[in-house]
């Protein structure tokens, strides 16, 4: 029998502008590992934006956040990805959600004064993945997962970042998805 290392949801948000404004958003919403449930949120915003002093790993359960980094997610994602080379502060957060799919699904993340808000819309292609070999790593995944139609980055409910993804006006690097009821097996 495999060995279940995390099942929940990955959600991503990684949106440019054509100023070289940035932000990457990397979300784990776990909802089953040996440490429990919990929220995991990997930010880091581009020198253009000013909001450098927001980069960290924003977590509501400690336990779950130091499983999954210090043993899952390095054996699952390549070194050069931002939750292996990600080495900024880890806040303690409270971190709500509003689910509306498959119209929107909005990940609040409030730390001290601050408030983040990721906002994913309108998803579409919803379709299950279970890939033969997991890009030579040492774990297996399946997940349902799609894309979205625009997602927005707000920093005390003040618009920083959004990207539309309908059109092919999408002409910078901006990439955003929904992962739904992922689960990584060890190999």
């Amino acid at each position: 029998m495999e060995k279940i290392l995390w099942s929940g949801e990955h959600l991503g948000a990684y949106l440019w502008d054509r100023k070289g404004r940035g932000a990457e958003v990397s979300l784990y919403k776990v909802v089953w590992s040996p440490e429990g449930t919990g929220t995991i949120a990997f930010i880091r915003f581009s020198a253009q934006t000013g909001l450098n002093t927001l980069d960290g790993i924003y977590t509501d359960k400690k336990e779950v956040l130091d499983y999954m980094t210090s043993y899952v997610l390095k054996k699952g994602k390549p070194l050069d990805n931002i939750v292996n080379t990600v080495s900024f502060p880890v806040y303690d957060a409270l971190c709500e959600r509003e689910n509306n799919l498959p119209s929107s699904i909005v990940e609040r993340i409030v730390v001290e004064n601050n408030l983040l808000e990721i906002q994913w819309h309108g998803l579409n292609d919803l379709k299950y993945y279970k890939p033969e070999k997991s890009e030579r790593l040492p774990v297996r995944y399946c997940y349902l997962a799609g894309l979205v139609d625009n997602a927005e980055i707000y920093v005390k409910r003040e618009l920083v970042l959004r990207s539309e993804f309908k059109s092919s006006s999408n002409e910078n690097s901006s990439s955003a998805f929904v992962g739904l009821s992922e689960i990584w097996f060890e190999n």
